[in-house]
This record gives C-alpha cells, sequence and structure tokens, in this order.
C-alpha cells in the first residue's frame, strides 16, 4: 500500500507493524503465539521458521489496534535478512529471558540493528521466563541500570510459559500505538512513530 494512501486511512483501520527480536532461546516464538492464540507451545524440538499474523489489541478505553505480529524465529545467525525484517516496524520487542544474562547483553545489539534499521520506531524491552525468577541470572538491578542507559519507550516482565504479564503487556502496547500513532510520520522510507529468504535452523528452548 502507498504510504500517501495508508495516511488517508482511519488509526482504527491501519495495521502497525510490531517485530519480535532477541537472542536465541529467550523465548520469541513463545510469545508470539502467547499474543497469537493465547495459549504457551513447548517448541524445543521443531524447527522454527520466521512468521507473521495479523492480531487485534484492545486498549484500555476498548479501542481496538490492528497489529501485523513478526516473529524472527531463526534468522539469529543471519543478521543480513533479519535487517530486512525491520523495514517499516513502529514498534520493535527487543526479547530477553530471566535465565539467560547474555541475553541481556545481547539485547544492546538488536537495539543497535533496530535504530538503525527500523527509523524512527519504539524499542520495548521485554524479559521473558519471570517463572525462572528463583534461578534468575540477571538482577533488578542490572536491569535498572540497563533501562536507565538505554532508549527503551515502554518494558514488561512476562512469562510466556505460565501467562504471567501477558494481558498487561498487550494492553499497553495497544495503547501506546493508538496514542503515538496519530502522529506518524515518514521517515527515510518508514513509518516514524517518535514524532507522535527464509531460513530454517533447530530453534533454541523456548518458552
Amino acid at each position: 500500500m502507498a504510504r500517501a494512501a495508508e495516511e488517508n486511512i482511519p488509526l482504527n483501520k491501519r495495521s502497525f507493524k510490531v517485530i519480535l527480536c532477541g537472542g536465541c532461546g529467550v523465548g520469541k516464538t513463545s510469545i508470539y503465539t502467547r499474543l497469537k492464540d493465547e495459549h504457551f507451545e513447548d517448541i524445543e524440538s521443531k524447527t522454527v521458521l520466521p512468521d507473521q499474523c495479523i492480531i487485534n489489541l484492545t486498549t484500555n478505553k476498548n479501542v481496538e489496534v490492528k497489529v501485523t505480529l513478526w516473529d524472527t524465529a531463526g534468522l539469529e545467525k543471519f543478521d543480513s535478512v533479519t535487517h530486512s525484517y525491520f523495514s517499516d516496524s513502529h514498534l520493535v520487542l527487543i526479547v530477553y529471558s530471566t535465565d539467560k544474562k547474555e541475553s541481556l547483553v545481547q539485547a544492546v545489539k538488536y537495539k543497535n540493528e533496530a535504530s538503525n534499521h527500523a527509523l524512527g520506531a519504539h524499542l520495548v524491552l521485554v524479559q521473558n521466563k519471570i517463572d525462572l525468577n528463583d534461578s534468575a541470572a540477571i538482577s533488578e538491578q542490572e536491569v535498572k541500570s540497563f533501562l536507565k542507559n538505554n532508549d527503551f519507550k515502554l518494558s514488561f516482565k512476562v512469562s510466556a510459559k505460565t501467562g504471567d504479564g501477558i494481558k498487561e503487556m498487550k494492553k499497553k502496547l495497544a495503547d501506546h500505538l493508538h496514542k503515538y500513532g496519530k502522529k506518524c510520520k515518514k521517515k527515510s522510507g518508514t513509518v516514524n512513530l517518535e514524532n507522535s529468504q527464509t531460513t530454517t535452523k533447530k530453534c533454541c528452548r523456548q518458552q
């Protein structure tokens, strides 16, 4: 759809692009499945492909927001491919895992890639696997320091396995898109929210 035509579409009729990214095994696909089908599926032994779907999120004022949700599972080692998935994103959800200390470090990489390839998109930090807090490898202080030193518009703590935090995240994502989507502007060929080869691989453990 041409940009000019898109600008004439009422906000509640538009589709906003939201992309999930993060290191191997942080649970991107499990979050994707939760948002899409509202259930948890253990996909440890399956071959994972990038995927996309259309979902409807509802704001706290019961306004529906249409979202095209993208899962980049299997692309962690193919940066040149992953970059194309960032194009035209409105929100980039960067996922890290409670039990993987290195995943928070990797989040910086994805933040930088999003800043370079999803110009104008808002960045969202998502901590997954909070059901594993008893064996957490990342402290609360480390998370607070990370958020302080990086430009994330929103942050969430969820468990794709138990569903904890998912409902709140959906509501707040819808509120954010509804609020800032009204001021979307073009920037370097992408939609800017600031002013307002499929490849397969054996998936890492998701949760």
